[in-house]
């Protein structure tokens, strides 16, 4: 029988979110170099010049990457350790439980009308709950946006290279 290793949540997320980094595509590594900058109210003609390359944004992005894992189960967790060492993982620690997404349903809304992105479906949280009511942000329903994430585990065809499949990443 193989042994489990217990790690705590905090240093497991640490270790799948550099993995995620060695894994980055360079367009995705520069779209979150973007999103950080703008967050940090960088001006726009800095970002412009920056080499989003350069190993000065390794711990900005790992950080990114481990806010994206703070609603992320233990079990997808475990399971990205094992992929990473060939070894089982024991995750000690609770997700932090978000709030539901109103296109898919998983828990991943840190809070509602913040504006949140779904990383699950890509549906921006804009408050609006009526399932026949156009969503400006969205440019559709909810009810489309539903939908289209039965037929395609996106609320668009658009963003299905953008979203991670949360069956087993988030909860519901």
């Amino acid at each position: 029988m193989e042994t489990t290793i217990l790690i705590e949540r905090n240093e497991a997320m640490q270790l799948v979110a550099w993995k995620e980094l060695m894994a980055l595509s360079i367009q995705r590594r520069r779209d979150i170099v973007k999103e950080i900058l703008f967050y940090d109210e960088t001006p726009e003609e800095e970002v412009k010049q920056v080499d989003s390359l350069s190993e000065i944004f390794n711990h900005k992005i790992v950080d990114y990457l481990i806010k994206k894992l703070l609603c992320a189960t233990n079990e997808y967790i475990e399971d990205e350790l094992k992929t990473l060492y060939n070894k089982n993982y024991m995750v000690v620690g609770e997700p932090i439980l978000y709030d539901k997404c109103e296109c898919c349903g998983y828990r991943t809304i840190e809070a509602h009308i913040g504006w949140d992105i779904c990383p699950n479906c890509y549906w921006e949280d804009d408050g609006i709950k009526e399932l026949n009511k156009h969503s400006p942000v969205n440019r559709m329903t909810l009810q489309q946006g539903r939908d289209n994430f039965i037929e395609f585990e996106a609320c668009s065809s658009e963003f299905v290279k953008y979203v991670k499949a949360g069956r087993k990443r988030y909860l519901r």
